[in-house]
C-alpha cells in the first residue's frame, strides 16, 4: 500500500480546484502571500523597534554618565517611548494578519469541503 503524504494531497486538491475555477485559488494563493509578506514585515518593524529601544536605553545611561544628561536624556526616552508605541502595534498587527490567515485556511477548507462534495456526487453518478 502506498502511502499518502498530506502535502501531496493538497497540492493534488490545490491542482484540482485551479482546473476546475483557477482563478478562485490564484486569488486565495495570492492572498495568503500576502498576508505572510505582512508578517514579516510586522516581525522586522518589531526587531527595530526593539534595536531602537536598547539605543536609547545606551543613548541615556552612556551619554548620561559621560557628560550629564542635558539633550540627551529627551532624546533617549522618546526613542524608547516611540519603539515601545512601535513594537506594541506590530505585534498587536501581526496577531491581526494572524487571524485573517486563520480566516483563509478555513475558506480554503471550505473550498476543499465543496470540492470534495462535487468529486463524490461524480463518483456515484459514475458508479
Amino acid at each position: 500500500m502506498k502511502t499518502e503524504y498530506p502535502s501531496r494531497n493538497r497540492e493534488r486538491l490545490e491542482e484540482r480546484i485551479m482546473a476546475d475555477d483557477p482563478k478562485l485559488m490564484e486569488i486565495l494563493l495570492s492572498k495568503e502571500r500576502t498576508i505572510l509578506s505582512r508578517e514579516r514585515t510586522a516581525i522586522a518593524i518589531a526587531q527595530l523597534a526593539l534595536a531602537i529601544t536598547a539605543l536609547g536605553f545606551v543613548i541615556v545611561r552612556f551619554f548620561s554618565d559621560a557628560i550629564g544628561y542635558g539633550w540627551f536624556l529627551p532624546i533617549g526616552m522618546g526613542m524608547i517611548l516611540v519603539s515601545g508605541y512601535l513594537f506594541y502595534h506590530s505585534i498587536k498587527y501581526y496577531k491581526h494578519l494572524q487571524k485573517k490567515l486563520n480566516h483563509l485556511h478555513d475558506s480554503r477548507g471550505h473550498l476543499d469541503r465543496l470540492y470534495s462534495k462535487k468529486l463524490k456526487s461524480i463518483m456515484d453518478e459514475v458508479v
